[in-house]
């Protein structure tokens, strides 16, 4: 999605942003960004991972050195 984020939801049958919703960018579909070479890291314990659009909760930002997503170290509820 434009927001940086991988669609987590559906809004009337198309692909949405579930974070940032209702914003334009969390209904905007970007093309899928080069992640090659790139860290996620996550935004609670710090875990850091290769970058990859299946990561939970994932988000490219282009503009910092590593992206970000949720492993899960909190739990999920």
């Amino acid at each position: 999605m434009a927001c940086g984020c991988r669609a987590q939801g559906t809004s009337n049958g198309k692909p949405v942003c579930s974070v940032h919703f209702p914003s334009v960018e969390s209904q905007t579909i970007a093309a899928e960004p080069n992640l090659v070479g790139r860290i996620a890291r996550c935004a609670d314990c710090k875990r850091e991972m290769p970058s990859s659009l299946s990561l939970p909760f994932f988000r490219h930002q282009p503009s910092k050195s590593t992206d970000a997503y949720y492993c899960g170290c909190l739990g999920w509820d």
